[in-house]
């Protein structure tokens, strides 16, 4: 996946020493790094960086992970989502669009929602009763709705929707999760070292 940070609303200043999450992911096997990141990788300005990760924990939650990176001297990081690679591997792609030193790193959690949406469209399969499921999943995106921003409407219209039929498919709907995936709580957030990168010509 290219990522053009131009394009970008995702510049997120959170700092990545902050230490208010507990770690319960395990983030490994960085590439590119050189000595897990003593010396910084040299890529071409204007050229995709492909970055790959090992990531896991225990348990069965739908994992989650993004690609950070930013130039030196900017207050904030530029975000964009990493995608299952299989196994424990994950890979994503950005694109540096000025020179000099930059740096990047890997945050993983657990999508309550991915795994609430997962396991009850697997009982609805096998033709359990998800009416409680269905209760949880309002729950859970009614809870997001105050720090929803620009998704509030979506998240709004699915839950309106739901209460006026009951019917499940707009707590189910695919761009529902995704809309959820940007807002839902995340307590287990974990975050790799930054790794220096030298973008030169």
């Amino acid at each position: 996946m290219t990522h053009d940070p131009r394009l970008s609303t995702a510049l997120d200043a959170t700092p990545l020493d902050s230490d208010v999450y507990g770690r319960r992911y395990v983030i490994e096997d960085v590439y590119p790094t050189i000595d897990a990141g003593r010396f910084p990788v040299k890529r071409i300005v204007g050229e995709p960086v492909d970055v790959w990760a090992d990531i896991f924990r225990d348990g069965h939650e739908v994992t989650a992970a993004a690609l950070r990176w930013r130039r030196d001297g900017e207050r904030g990081w530029w975000t964009a989502p990493l995608v299952h690679a299989g196994n424990d591997r994950w890979h994503g792609t950005f694109v540096p669009i000025e020179l000099g030193r930059h740096a990047f790193a890997i945050e993983a959690w657990t999508s309550v929602f991915a795994t609430w949406r997962r396991d009850t469209l697997a009982k609805q399969k096998a033709g359990v009763d998800i009416a409680l499921e269905l209760r949880e999943g309002r729950d859970l995106i009614a809870a997001a709705l105050p720090r929803a921003g620009d998704t509030a409407g979506r998240l709004q219209a699915a839950l309106n929707l739901f209460d006026a039929t009951k019917d499940a498919r707009p707590l189910l709907a695919e761009d529902l999760g995704a809309a959820m995936a940007a807002v839902e709580p995340r307590p287990d957030l974990t975050w790799s070292p930054a790794f220096p990168m030298m973008i030169e010509r």
